[in-house]
């Protein structure tokens, strides 16, 4: 795990504040990632252009169905 974080970190992903030769990650840093990462790939990822966004809508609208319609409850 520390192994990833330290990559993210160094990538960019992850903002940090170097202090005595250790990295400090700020908690809303964090909330700020996460949110980024869940979002990866969905039609509301910050900063695609619109026509990105209605295409990926378009895709989880048939992934969707697609669950329902292969769900045992149905």
């Amino acid at each position: 795990m520390t192994e990833m974080v330290s990559h993210w970190i160094s990538e960019g992903n992850i903002k940090s504040i170097e202090n005595g030769g250790a990295y400090e990650v700020l908690e809303e840093e964090v909330y700020r990632f996460i949110e980024t990462y869940r979002l990866e790939g969905r039609a509301f990822k910050e900063g695609i252009d619109d026509q990105t966004m209605i295409g990926r809508l378009l895709e989880e609208i048939t992934d969707l169905k697609k669950q329902k319609y292969t769900s045992p409850l149905h």
